[in-house]
């Protein structure tokens, strides 16, 4: 995986393969943190917020804890959004 010597061009094509990967992966949080929003998890959680749960849960910085929040809310009013992140044509960043 870490084979040297490599191109720029090879580098840069890993950087960008991985980056797919975590759109990929953000884009299962994002539906697991809309099915635990509707499933009410902060009310039997005792949690203050959606995004107190997630940042606590997940152990990420409040900043990426709001992001998925708010991705969830979003995907969950504008279901093209999902679409935008299955087919790859936007990074989970750009379409939130």
């Amino acid at each position: 995986m870490f084979g040297f010597p490599r191109s720029v061009e090879e580098m840069e094509e890993a950087l960008v393969s991985k980056e797919s990967q975590i759109a990929e992966l953000r884009i299962e949080q994002v539906v697991l943190i809309n099915e635990l929003n509707r499933a009410r998890v902060v009310e039997t959680n005792a949690s203050r917020s959606m995004v107190d749960w997630v940042q606590a849960h997940l152990d990420v910085q409040r900043t990426l804890a709001s992001d998925l929040v708010l991705a969830a809310r979003r995907i969950a009013r504008h279901r093209y959004i999902n679409y935008w992140l299955a087919d790859g044509s936007k990074t989970f960043d750009r379409a939130i």
